[in-house]
């Protein structure tokens, strides 16, 4: 049933929730509790591959362009692993990864030691910028939020609409 879970090609994945709970006879929150954190576990492995490949081949992530995604998906996973309070370190699964492909592709195990130093460096950018977030959303919560406020503090600030509703509730 995970394929009628993917948001690019149903119209309303909530109610793609709710139908496959109801087949499997389980109630929505609890199919999500088991399912949300094994998507989150395979997005922490597709990422860091795809990240090991790209920063190997001399990639820097960056706020533009292609590589722009790079750190779009490093940043993804650091969520991840805060979301779920995993100990998860990211590097280490690009070891496992370049491990794994040495056969195949032995070069990703070449640039390790670049690999690990770039990715520090986009962990700590990450946590500075969710500090930064956390600062800004404490100073906007106590205003109405608009459609229009929600897409300025993305791209100006690159705050998520999901970042926003979450800092939201804890008040």
């Amino acid at each position: 049933y995970a394929g009628y879970l993917n948001v690019d090609e149903v119209e309303d994945v909530e109610k793609e929730w709710d139908r496959i709970a109801k087949i499997l006879n389980v109630s929505k929150s609890e199919l999500k509790e088991n399912i949300l954190p094994l998507q989150a576990l395979y997005s922490i492995a597709e990422h860091s591959r795809a990240l090991l490949v790209a920063l190997n081949d001399g990639a820097l992530p960056s706020n533009v362009g292609g590589e722009y995604n790079l750190r779009i998906l490093a940043r993804r996973t650091f969520g991840f692993i805060q979301k779920y309070n995993w100990n998860i370190s990211l590097i280490d699964v690009c070891k496992w990864h370049a491990e794994y492909l040495k056969p195949l592709y032995p070069e990703l195990s070449e640039n390790l030691d670049s690999v690990s130093k770039i990715l520090k460096v986009e962990e700590q950018k990450y946590l500075q910028a969710q500090e930064k977030s956390r600062q800004v959303l404490n100073k906007i919560l106590t205003t109405e939020i608009t459609p229009q406020k929600l897409i300025e503090l993305y791209d100006s600030q690159g705050i998520s609409p999901e970042l926003v509703k979450e800092a939201a509730a804890k008040i």
